[in-house]
């Protein structure tokens, strides 16, 4: 609030001691903030100027504290002003970009958001941005908000705002996951779970929805270069990296087999230098580029006879390592999301999401803490307890139809909504659905 008013700490502290005492000199407040007397005085001069002290009468050298409803109450007031005229520009400006959309043509009422951090940051603005509720349907991968993330929700949920999710029984499978719906569970969040949810997707007060795109690459571990511990890509297997191929010890290279380094292989004993008897150059090898690979003799056969023999042999090129990304292969997309604002298909998002709500299973905490399905006090009817009575005994379909008088068809259509009913996908998960329940 004193922040609101333009008030820095000092003088927020200097206010409230004047507050708790009938009135005081500068050299009082001096001591009781640590001041200077010079410092104190111009501390209360300010506050004066500012209307939040005044002199107490017959004595220009003692202060007493404004009433702070009369002090505060028209910075404040000022402050309050200044603020509703920053929200009708805001809503203006809004109107305006709304209608210069609808101008363009209905693509516009939907903006795609590429990257992680976008989507992130985009996901945190339209839940801070709400009054009223958030609708969500989960499911993993997580693209842009890791599991143990979304501290927004809690405060949110803090402030008031309802939440009612809809979450896919794989993400009550992980770990960090299903502790993080444990969280917001237990702060208020109202959440179901549903045999499938196809999409991923976040509304806020049913005027604003996020719609989370398909992202292989969220499921993807492994790095770039194929190596998924982020280390060399691709050294030479038993090759140190940087070691040139053609000498695995990594000492000099190519010197010749059982012949010290240094001595020349004209000379056994390690003497003078092989120089040609009557050479006048005084070059020992008789060649005249050097050898590049260390080796002092130019002949590597023991031949002293000065003749300059064959060229050196040069290390072969240490292999370039592949490249992280091969030649020709398409970058890995970044993930995306699009935003979807008041028109028809918000409208049928906000539809689809009441129909998932109301098929689904609600969530409970359980006694040890844990997040539950609740299980739904509701029994299929009599004539479907003895069609799935049938099935359970392993009878097929066909015989199920012989034995209740009715064709294949509506058999086959009866147990996909006993499927539905119980909000599993598969027969069997049906037969352990129905014993869990205590149908049969």
């Amino acid at each position: 609030m004193f922040e609101t008013a333009s008030l820095n700490s000092v003088e927020v502290r200097a206010y409230r001691s004047l507050v708790r005492v009938p009135e005081a000199t500068p050299s009082q407040l001096a001591r009781r903030l640590g001041l200077s007397g010079r410092e104190a005085a111009r501390l209360l001069d300010t506050l004066e100027a500012k209307g939040l002290v005044s002199r107490a009468e017959g004595s220009a050298h003692r202060f007493r504290a404004s009433p702070p409803d009369l002090a505060l109450g028209p910075l404040l007031l000022s402050r309050q002003q200044e603020l509703q005229a920053a929200q009708s520009v805001m809503a203006k400006l809004t109107e305006e970009y709304h209608s210069e959309a609808r101008r363009r043509g209905s693509g516009e009422a939907v903006e795609t958001v590429t990257g992680a951090q976008a989507m992130a940051r985009t996901f945190d603005q339209l839940q801070r941005g709400a009054r009223d509720e958030i609708l969500a349907l989960c499911k993993p991968p997580n693209v842009a908000v890791p599991s143990r993330g979304n501290d927004t929700q809690l405060e949110v949920l803090a402030s008031g705002v309802t939440y009612r999710a809809v979450y896919e029984p794989s993400a009550l499978e992980m770990p960090p996951e299903v502790y993080r719906i444990r969280e917001f569970v237990e702060s208020g969040e109202q959440a179901r779970v549903a045999a499938e949810v196809p999409v991923k997707m976040v509304v806020a007060d049913r005027q604003l929805a996020m719609l989370v795109s398909p992202f292989a690459g969220a499921l993807d571990a492994r790095g770039p270069t194929g190596d998924p511990t982020g280390g060399p890509a691709d050294a030479p297997t038993g090759v140190p990296t940087g070691v040139p191929t053609g000498d695995p010890t990594g000492g000099p290279v190519d010197a010749p087999t059982g012949v010290p380094t240094g001595v020349p292989t004209g000379d056994p004993t390690g003497g003078p230098v092989d120089a040609p008897t009557g050479d006048p150059t005084g070059d020992p090898t008789g060649d005249p580029t050097g050898d590049l690979t260390g080796d002092p003799v130019g002949d590597a056969s023991g031949d002293a006879t000065g003749d300059p023999g064959d060229p050196p042999v040069q290390p072969p090129p240490a292999p370039a390592a592949r490249p992280s990304v091969a030649p020709g292969a398409e970058p890995t997309p970044e993930p995306s999301a699009v935003l979807v604002r008041p028109g028809a298909l918000l409208d049928a998002l906000i539809a689809f999401f009441e129909s998932l709500w109301a098929g689904a299973s609600p969530l409970v905490l359980t006694q040890d803490g844990l997040v539950g399905a609740a299980v739904s006090d509701r029994t299929p009817p009599p004539e479907d307890l003895l069609l799935l009575s049938l099935l359970l005994t392993g009878l097929t379909d066909t015989a199920i139809a012989g034995q209740l008088g009715t064709s294949l068809r509506t058999v086959q259509r009866r147990i996909r909504d006993l499927i539905e009913f119980a909000g599993v996908r598969t027969r069997m998960q049906l037969a352990w659905e129905a014993s869990r329940r205590g149908w049969l």
